[in-house]
């Protein structure tokens, strides 16, 4: 057994790189050379010491590189081939055998063995091994940087899907970070009208520029009367809350006119009560939509939409840094309003 680099959060606001074992590939698993891992929420959150867990730490759940080994009894991808690795669902609970593989409830092998600390994703190392039917093959022309963005990208294939966004539809996406943007794109797949809520003005025109075809500042223009307004009085057909902030949710729920769905994408933090009036859900057939991870066939989704050019995450890329560097990553993607810093490998 060999050894290998792996960038991990070795205290508060402390990134250095540590030698693990590499990881040997099973009959059914696959061994992935990583070459791009993105950092996102939790692994920002963990380095600020927002979300409290063991060191050392190695993040890097939104990844892509290229398949170094497969074990014997591997058909569906081979040596070369550029991939992404899904979640680690244990395809044996009842849910991921029911096609819910975002709630899973079991146990999977950790991608590598990490003695004392905990993987939240392990794409920060030089190698990960996962189980086939977890590793999606992507066209070898799609950068490395864009294919790690398959995750989140996924992620709001979920959400959206869930959402039954139709054609002709008024969507409002309430946050113009990553998730609001992705959201964005895929809403206007979708053949809807898309109104983002931003208090931001850079972010509010870099909605537009994604596809919005509306942006509005709440702390402006009162957001239940504006939807109202270009909605002939209906109110909005779904609402996408991809923000923290609970706050937003009164009035979200306000906004949505009859048959409305309003989806929770974000997790709340911290997370507030909120007044419900369960007459209007009752009279208005108004949905509550919770949502969280992608299932295997939402990765799929992603990868085609990736794949064939129908998609491009380019927009909610803020910068590329070499893994040698992985501190100077952490640094850039802490800065407020920053999208997202990929960590590149060679």
């Amino acid at each position: 057994m060999g050894k290998m680099k792996a960038l991990a959060v070795t205290g508060l606001k402390e990134v250095g790189i540590i030698e693990v074992d590499k990881p040997e590939v099973g009959a059914y698993e696959v061994l992935v050379n990583m070459k791009a891992a993105a950092l996102c929420t939790v692994d920002q959150r963990t380095y600020l010491g927002v979300i409290k867990m063991p060191f050392p730490m190695v993040g890097g759940h939104e990844t892509s590189g290229i398949v170094e080994a497969v074990g014997p009894y591997v058909t569906g991808v081979k040596p070369g081939d550029h991939v992404v690795t899904s979640f680690g669902y244990c395809n044996e609970c009842d849910y991921c055998r029911r096609g819910y593989g975002n709630q899973c409830v079991g146990k999977t092998r950790p991608r590598f063995d990490l003695e004392g600390g905990v993987i939240i994703g392990g794409g920060m190392a030089e190698y990960v091994v996962a189980p086939a039917s977890q590793v999606f093959k992507v066209d070898e022309n799609l950068p490395f940087e864009k294919a790690a963005l398959m995750e989140p990208l996924s992620c709001c294939v979920h959400s959206v899907k869930k959402a039954r966004v139709a054609f002709g539809e008024t969507v409002v996406i309430i946050g113009a970070g990553i998730m609001g943007l992705l959201h964005t794109m895929l809403a206007k797949l979708q053949g809807a009208r898309v109104v983002m809520q931003e208090v931001d003005p850079a972010r509010r025109q870099k909605a537009l520029d994604c596809g919005a075809d509306l942006a509005f500042n709440p702390m402006e223009t009162d957001a239940v009367e504006y939807i109202k307004s270009i909605t002939d009085g209906r109110g909005a057909d779904v609402v996408f809350n991809t923000t923290a902030l609970s706050a937003v949710w009164e009035p979200a729920i306000a906004m949505l006119g009859k048959l409305g769905r309003i989806v929770a994408y974000s997790s709340q933090h911290p997370d507030n009560p909120i007044p419900v009036k369960m007459g209007e859900l009752h009279s208005k057939e108004i949905e509550i939509i919770g949502t969280v991870s992608p299932a295997a066939i939402d990765f799929l989704t992603a990868t085609r939409l990736m794949s064939y050019g129908i998609i491009d995450v380019a927009p909610v890329i803020d910068s590329t840094v070499p893994f040698e560097e992985g501190a100077k990553a952490y640094e850039k993607a802490t800065v407020p309003n920053t999208y997202r810093v990929v960590v590149t490998q060679k």
